[in-house]
C-alpha cells in the first residue's frame, strides 16, 4: 500500500507525507529504494518480526544510503536491559544496530521496533536515528529470558540526498520469516 497526503494542497503551507505499508517481511534483506526527495524525517516501524536464525553475526543492522547503502562511518551505540536485570551495551561502525538481546534471536521470539530519521545537516545529509524496541520470548524458545527492551541512537554522514534504507543481518545470512513493516516519509 502507497498513500500520499500533501498538506500543502490549497495553499495553505505544510508539509508532504508519504506512507508505505504495511509490507510483508521475508528474505536475507527488507530494501526500500525510493525515499522522496527533500525527506526530512523517515519513520520506519516494524510489527512481530521473526528470523530463522541465532548469533553474533545475525544481529540486525539498519543502513541507509545515497544510491548505495553505506556500509561503514556510523557513530552509533544502542543497548538493552531484560526484566531479569540483565543489560547490554554496544557499538557498531558499519550499520545501525538493531539490537536483539543476548546477540540470539530465534523463531520463538518476536521483535517490534521504530526507528525515526532525521535530517540534521541538509549541507553534509547527516541524518540522526533513534531505535526503540522491544523483544517477546514466546514459551518454548530456545533461549531463556522473556522480554527484553533495547534502545538504540547514532548518526551518518551520507554525502549526498537519502534515497535509501536496509534491514539486514550483520553476517546477511539470517532469513525474516515474518512480520510487516510501514514508513512515514516527511
Amino acid at each position: 500500500m502507497f498513500g500520499k497526503f500533501d498538506a500543502n494542497a490549497g495553499g495553505s503551507g505544510g508539509s508532504s507525507l508519504t506512507v508505505v505499508g504495511p509490507v510483508a517481511l521475508g528474505g536475507l534483506t527488507v530494501d526500500f529504494v525510493g525515499v522522496p526527495a527533500g525527506a526530512k524525517r523517515i519513520t520506519w516501524c516494524f510489527n512481530n518480526v521473526v528470523k530463522n536464525a541465532v548469533g553474533v553475526a545475525n544481529i540486525c543492522i539498519v543502513r541507509i544510503g545515497a544510491g548505495s547503502f553505506l556500509a561503514a562511518g556510523y557513530n552509533q551505540a544502542g543497548g538493552w536491559q531484560g526484566v531479569q536485570g540483565n543489560c547490554a551495551i554496544s557499538s557498531n561502525a558499519t550499520g545501525f544496530i538493531w539490537h536483539d538481546g543476548y546477540n540470539n534471536n530465534d523463531a520463538t521470539q518476536i521483535n517490534q521496533a521504530m526507528l525515526i530519521f532525521v535530517l540534521m545537516d541538509a549541507l553534509t545529509h547527516t541524518w540522526a536515528m533513534t531505535l526503540n524496541g522491544s523483544i517477546q520470548n514466546v514459551a518454548g524458545g530456545a533461549v531463556p529470558r522473556t522480554d527484553i527492551n533495547y534502545q538504540s541512537a547514532g548518526s551518518v554522514a551520507l554525502g549526498a540526498s537519502l534515497d535509501r534504507l536496509q534491514l539486514t543481518t550483520v553476517a546477511g545470512t539470517a532469513s525474516f520469516t515474518a512480520g510487516t513493516y510501514s514508513l512515514i516519509v516527511e
